[in-house]
């Protein structure tokens, strides 16, 4: 997983995300630690969580969450 986020990002940076957000300096490199640090925070709750549940719950719940989070 830590090799396709590295890999969504570098695609992101070639394809134009620095000038699409107006990233300047350093805030390529913060957005891209902010990333791992959220993927690190979730790697062991989302583990454990997926040992306890039947996978299918666990990915209808990820993908609710994600939706009904990113509602505009």
């Amino acid at each position: 997983m830590k090799k396709l986020i590295g890999s969504t990002l570098s695609y992101a940076a070639l394809f134009g995300i620095r000038k699409d957000l107006n990233l300047v300096g350093t805030q390529y490199s913060t957005l891209s630690s902010i990333f791992y640090v959220g993927w690190l925070l979730w790697a062991l709750p989302g583990n454990l969580i997926m040992a306890k549940f039947p996978l299918s719950k666990y990915l209808g719940l990820n993908v609710s969450a994600k939706y009904t989070d990113s509602a505009p």
